[in-house]
């Protein structure tokens, strides 16, 4: 009890006397809400399309998904990052032209890598499609649609960000998207339940997609200040490219160390160990909820303090965040630690319980990655994305290289050691990085002094 008073104190005396109090208090709250529906929508969507397509049905859907996400790494070449970084540093400054330009040199990148994507793509498939196992060519087919609709979603979702419409930058792809995916696939398996399939499925969340960007698209529409429709976007497309570049690598590197442990593990074993080692990475994948939440609400607010000078805030709000971040985590990998084989048995299936000690090493690893804190986040938004780059580039090559050693012994458990490992290398580098060239320590509690 003691410990909940100081931190209201804590909160109480950062946010006392600001306006930003009640904006991040609120947009907190109602990030948190939307995250937490998402993940649930999420968890429910793993679950449906488990028991729609059984243990290997959902093996298939899940590696070609994985597949589909490496090939995009290109398409999105760092520039929603780069987008709300931008968005939000020259609303401070009044930079009405730099914002509208930096929106339409985006988008225009996009459209260049996406057609680049589908070219490369098409020569591989001439060049080893009957190489290819069969069953997974058509999924993924249906899965390439993802990259450009994702691709631009997240460049509006950006952009709303930046705009400080943390919200309305989480509505299409935290609960349009989700949602609207369950209620079709629900509704195609009780119309045609004979002729579901991975494809079919993959098909369907290529459609949901893209209601999300339509309600993307409108929302930016309706809430983009007036001051950037009138005036003339102003490109600076050299220092874009610089910064785009290095942040390309930093999440190209970050999206490639989640999907291609998955990818190496396919080689080894079968589409039904898949779809078991994927449910363990959707519970995983829930314990850094509360880490992908607070870092929605407060990515923008660290790009904002940074350009102002105020390192004082900066680093409260890093430690009450880092806190708030520590606490989700650790109440939900006690609750799995406990409860994890019954809910792998009635959720998913008898078939995924054999998950458990996967789902508790992947446990592991996320649990550093929350310990941490917003270590990426406060690098990328503070203009030294080019220091992410060493703790991902390590993570990546642990992560192939352990990958490839333990999985075709251990299965999936060796898949996910692999994993854990490369998160907790990766996140321990990062944040030695962040205290050493910002002075902020991004863990929850400081344990030693400057």
């Amino acid at each position: 009890m003691k410990k909940m008073d100081y931190l209201s104190v804590q909160i109480n005396n950062f946010f006392k006397g600001s306006d930003l109090r009640r904006k991040l208090i609120s947009d907190g709250i109602r990030s948190l809400i939307f995250r937490f529906l998402f993940i649930s929508l999420s968890f429910l969507i793993s679950i449906v399309l488990a028991r729609f397509l059984g243990v290997e049905g959902y093996g298939i859907y899940g590696y070609a998904l994985a597949i589909v996400s490496v090939l995009a790494i290109p398409a999105e070449f760092g520039l929603p990052t780069l987008v709300m970084r931008e968005t939000s540093k020259n609303m401070v400054q009044n930079n009405f032209g730099l914002i509208k330009g930096i929106w339409n040199w985006a988008s225009k990148i996009v459209i260049l890598l996406t057609i680049l994507i589908f070219v490369v793509s098409f020569f591989i498939y001439r060049i080893w499609g009957d190489h290819l196992d069969q069953k997974y060519i058509l999924t993924i087919i249906w899965g390439l649609l993802l990259v450009p609709i994702l691709a631009f979603s997240n460049l509006k979702n950006a952009a709303l960000r930046g705009l400080k419409k943390i919200v309305l930058g989480q509505l299409g792809e935290n609960l349009i998207r989700p949602g609207s995916f369950l209620v079709m696939i629900i509704i195609i398996y009780f119309v045609i339940p004979n002729n579901i399939s991975p494809h079919l499925f993959m098909a369907v969340q290529s459609f949901a997609a893209g209601i999300s960007l339509l309600t993307a698209s409108f929302l930016l529409w309706k809430n983009r200040p007036k001051e950037i429709n009138l005036s003339s976007a102003v490109i600076n497309a050299k220092n874009w490219l610089s910064s785009s570049l290095t942040l390309a690598l930093v999440n190209g590197v970050a999206l490639l160390n989640k999907g291609i442990n998955l990818i190496i593990l396919g080689l080894f074993v079968s589409s039904a160990e898949i779809g078991i080692y994927n449910s363990a990475i959707q519970i995983s994948i829930l314990a850094s909820s509360g880490l992908q939440a607070v870092n929605l609400v407060i990515a923008p607010q660290f790009a904002s303090l940074y350009a102002q000078g105020d390192h004082n805030r900066l680093q409260r709000l890093t430690t009450i965040s880092a806190r708030v971040v520590l606490a989700i985590n650790l109440i939900i990998t006690v609750f799995f630690i406990i409860f994890g084989k019954l809910f792998l048995r009635i959720a998913y299936g008898p078939e995924f319980e054999v998950g458990y000690v996967s789902m508790l090493i992947l446990l592991i690893g996320q649990f550093i990655n929350s310990a941490t804190g917003s270590v990426a986040f406060l690098l990328n938004m503070t203009d030294k994305e080019y220091l992410t780059i060493r703790g991902s580039l390590v993570a990546v090559v642990v992560n192939i290289v352990l990958s490839f050693f333990l999985a075709p012994n251990l299965g999936r458990n060796g898949a996910a050691i692999a994993s854990a490992i490369a998160v907790a290398i990766s996140n321990i580098i990062l944040w030695w990085l962040v205290y050493k060239h910002l002075r902020i320590n991004s863990l929850a509690f400081n344990f030693f002094k400057k």
